[in-house]
This record gives C-alpha cells, structure tokens and sequence, in this order.
C-alpha cells in the first residue's frame, strides 16, 4: 500500500507549515516541517520564512473508503505561553541560586589571591632574591 499525497490544503495549515504541501505525502511534511514533542499528536513547527515556530496539536478522523483523512490543525501556542513562562521563571531562578552561592566563595577566592599577590609584590623578599642571584654572577 503506497502512502496517499495530500490532496487538499487550506490558507490556514499553509501559514502554519510552511509553504504548499499538495502532492507530498503526510509522512514528508512530519520530516520536512515539524519536530516532535513529549505529547503524543502535539508538534512544533518549524520556523520559516514567514512564520515563527508554533506548537500545534494535529488531530484526523478515520479513514473513509478511499483511504482518505481529513487533519485538524489546531495552533496552542497560546495556551502554552503561561507555562512556557513559568518553565522560564524557575530556570532563571537557578541560575540565581547557583549564582547567588557560588560568588561569595569565588569572590573570596578572587580577593585572597589578589591580597596574597600584592602582599607578595610589596614584601621584601623578593628584591633581595634578585639581588642575591644578581650578585652571585
């Protein structure tokens, strides 16, 4: 059984897909224009030229008796914002934890070299050791 081109396709699905799929078959448009996501019938589009990456859900009906399904596209994006944002909102939060307690002791770090170096820099240890294997030549 060969896989059936798409036969018909309205203004809507083609500013969501990217582009005229007539004469491709469903299992190209997957490969060619949608990245799937954890939630079995949901997608992202991919972007293009005239269109921003989208989540969709894609439902069809049961075949009718010449092997034909009609798909219904839904955009959900929108529904997904709210928890797209929040995802944002802890991921950031983190990054503020980690940050938060790893700069005081990297400050510390940061600070107690820079003392030693300059400790070091005005000592006078170091002119001497010049002096003396200056000396010894």
């Amino acid at each position: 059984m060969g896989m059936k081109c798409i036969e018909q396709v309205n203004p809507a699905a083609i500013s969501l897909l990217g582009g005229q799929m007539l004469g491709l078959t469903w299992h190209q448009v997957i490969q060619e224009r949608l990245l799937p996501t954890a939630i079995i019938n949901e997608w992202h589009t991919k972007p293009h030229e005239t269109a921003e990456q989208r989540r969709i859900r894609i439902e069809s009906n049961a075949t009718d008796s010449n092997g034909r399904r009609i798909l219904l596209i839904n955009d959900i994006t929108e529904a997904y914002a709210p928890q797209d944002k929040i995802r944002r909102n802890q991921r950031l939060t983190s990054m503020g934890e980690i940050s938060r307690r790893i700069s005081p002791t990297s400050w510390w770090h940061l600070l107690s070299t820079a003392l030693l170096y300059a400790n070091h820099l005005g000592s006078d240890a170091t002119p001497r050791k010049t002096e003396v294997c200056n000396q010894g030549h």
